[in-house]
């Protein structure tokens, strides 16, 4: 785990990734990618 820590690049990518994903997850379809902002 201290190799993690170490490493933050490699930290805020997996962050980044979960945070897209629970994103996409929740975003609701009806709207378009242009309202996204």
């Amino acid at each position: 785990m201290l190799k993690l820590i170490q490493n933050p690049v490699l930290i805020l990518t997996v962050i980044g990734i979960i945070g897209l994903l629970i994103r996409i997850y929740y975003f609701p379809y009806e709207i378009p990618l242009t309202h996204d902002a």
